[in-house]
């Protein structure tokens, strides 16, 4: 008991501080998935939302609605997101993994405490438990099955096999990843009982449960989840083979960070001969330690811990898309009792892994805090000028859904934005392409979001991979701004060219709807309808537009409509590349013409959710071109 009441104080320590922590990251789709709960509770991701500048089916988002569920409740009760008491109702779940976690390593460990330390001060565990999202209740389920499964087989205790069943099944309604438990499930029973059929049996809980929601999706939506989350990985291409030979890199790497390198054997420092793929000792280090673990896991595939780690890690670099930390946070548990039991008899090594790991996950959590208040405080300082004009967002996470509680929306790819509109944008993440035709953003207002500690897991030009990107690092340290948000707004000017490339600097201002974002410097595509604005020549002149019809589109017919009017129009019996405009030339009604191209039918390219229609190279009046 003693022990339980040292590892709990430890836990709410660790939380108490990061109890008004900013909405971040995944949260804002969890929290929406919530709303959507209080309406249809059996459905709660059977909508439609915004993302990344695309419409998105969320009953394809990657995990199932158990946390959404949670949120949903705590709406009910609050009746609005509040910070500080939504993150108190989370910590149970912190209390539930550490005891599940003291329970385990007192079956596994030589030194129960000093491995449940260990796990706590993993920096995935003490950073993403200040997060709204499904990783931190997922583990404690997760652990929690574990124990109690592991408890059922030694003492043959049918109520606690039961138990352990029922926590897998809540897993597996927080993360898909509780499936893993049918497999660890089996293989323990199968080297300590395995003549218990009826426990094999049970065994099977998590898959019939992933299982009964994916036949309950299909008969009630038509659709399974699983089944349109595939088809979103295929859409976006996030199981493309250079993604994942990316994401199992960082895996390594995420692996060999979740306890101190102190706690491992000095040969890890031969991770250096992978310095080539980055120089830094925050990739290589930590890559010399998970390659580590991997083969210690594969040479001792009989002990269950090893077949813990191999069996978990082998199943994130299939499945997951991002090599993010937090998709290893089950397997901090094996990891910290390995590394404790290997220095045991070290007990200065042992208080050094955990102090030091303890303090660097307190200093990443402390840095991502003030990373994503930047955000909640820049939204709270303009409320007025949010809540005064149309507001579009144009990035995810924090910063969309403190300005949606404003009344912002958000940007659709090539969102046709009016002058006076605000525009809210940030640096980070992929920011979809908007059209302001007849105006340009003006900035109001602008702030550098830069944490007071020089720790970035998710910054602009950061090579860390600790929550996504293109980097390799278990974190990265930077004295550089993390982001940068501005407020704009659209002010009204004149289109500046009569004859418009696609690469011109004054193109998105002359853009006002249906044409995407610019290719190779050179060529955009368009929608089915696409709209442009041009300054009108001083005298009546041709009007021309150069594009490439797709291998696709063979049969296409395009029209060109001047300020409305139809001045030209072809089908394009095969692909290829051509020029479209009336035979004589055209006369201007005002200071400036919109141009539209109508390509019928629009086409669907594989691996592409856009509609298209034809690739524009430019459209103007071609004797001003001249």
């Amino acid at each position: 008991m003693r022990q339980m009441l040292l590892v709990f104080a430890l836990v709410l320590a660790m939380r108490l501080p990061f109890l008004d922590h900013p909405i971040q990251g995944d949260d804002t789709f969890y929290l929406a998935c919530a709303q959507h709960a209080l309406i249809d509770p059996l459905h709660p991701h059977d909508f439609r939302m915004q993302a990344i500048g695309i419409e998105v089916d969320m009953r394809g988002f990657p995990h199932p609605p158990g946390n959404s569920w949670f949120l949903a409740g705590l709406l009910r009760i609050f009746g609005d997101v509040r910070e500080v008491p939504f993150h108190a109702a989370y910590l149970p779940f912190s209390f539930g993994a550490a005891a599940a976690m003291l329970s385990l390593a007192r079956r596994f460990s030589v030194t129960p405490l000093w491995a449940t330390l260990l796990f706590c001060a993993s920096p995935v565990f003490v950073v993403n438990g200040n997060s709204l999202e499904s990783d931190v209740p997922f583990v404690c389920f997760f652990l929690g099955a574990m124990a109690l499964w592991a408890a059922g087989v030694e003492e043959e205790s049918r109520w606690k096999l039961a138990a352990g069943a029922l926590a897998a099944g809540a897993a597996t309604m927080i993360s898909y990843q509780g499936v893993i438990l049918t497999a660890l499930f089996s293989l323990y029973l199968w080297r300590r009982r395995p003549a218990w059929r009826t426990a094999f049996a049970a065994a099977l809980a998590p898959v019939a449960v992933f299982a009964a929601w994916q036949i309950w999706g299909r008969i009630s939506s038509g659709a399974a989840p699983a089944e349109v989350l595939s088809g979103h990985f295929q859409t976006h291409g996030l199981q493309a083979l250079p993604r994942k030979i990316h994401n199992a890199g960082a895996l390594v790497a995420h692996l060999g960070w979740i306890v101190s390198p102190l706690a491992m054997p000095w040969p890890v420092l031969g991770g250096a001969v992978f310095a080539w793929i980055d120089t830094s000792p925050l990739f290589w280090l930590p890559f010399g330690c998970g390659l580590y673990l991997l083969a210690r896991a594969a040479g001792g595939w009989r002990d269950f811990l090893c077949a813990w780690i191999a069996i978990f890690f082998a199943m994130a670099v299939a499945v997951f898309f991002a090599g993010s930390a937090r998709y290893l946070l089950p397997a901090a548990a094996p990891v910290a009792i390995l590394a404790a039991n290997r220095i045991a008899g070290q007990r200065w090594r042992l208080a050094a892994a955990f102090g030091t790991q303890m303090a660097l996950g307190l200093a990443l959590a402390w840095s991502n805090q003030d990373h994503w208040r930047a955000y909640r405080d820049f939204t709270a300082a303009h409320r007025a000028a949010i809540e005064a004009r149309r507001t579009w967002v144009d990035t995810e996470w924090g910063l969309r859904f403190y300005a949606e509680s404003l009344g912002a929306l958000p940007v659709q790819r090539n969102q046709p934005v009016r002058p006076g509109d605000n525009i809210l944008s940030s640096r980070l993440g992929e920011p979809p392409a908007v059209t302001t035709g007849g105006g340009a953003p003006a900035p109001v207002s602008s702030v550098e979001v830069i944490p007071r500690l020089p720790f970035r897991l998710f910054a602009e030009g950061s090579r860390s991979a600790y929550s996504s990107g293109t980097g390799w690092r278990v974190f990265d340290i930077s004295g550089a701004p993390a982001d940068r948000v501005t407020l704009s707004t659209v002010v009204e000017r004149k289109p500046a060219r009569s004859f418009l490339r696609m690469d011109d600097p004054e193109a998105p201002t002359q853009i006002v709807t249906g044409v995407y974002q610019l290719e190779e410097n050179a060529w955009r595509w368009t929608a089915g309808k696409a709209i442009l604005l041009l300054k009108a020549p001083p005298a009546p002149s041709r009007l021309e537009a150069e594009f490439r019809v797709h291998d696709l589109g063979a049969g296409m017919r395009v029209r060109m409509l001047a300020d409305g009017r139809l001045v030209a129009e072809q089908t394009y019996a095969r692909g290829g590349q051509y020029k479209l405009g009336p035979a004589g030339t055209v006369t201007a009604q005002g200071t400036s013409t919109a141009v539209t191209l109508v390509a019928d039918p629009p086409i669907r390219a594989p691996g592409d959710s856009r509609e298209l229609g034809i690739v524009l190279l430019s459209v103007g009046y071609v004797d001003e071109a001249r």
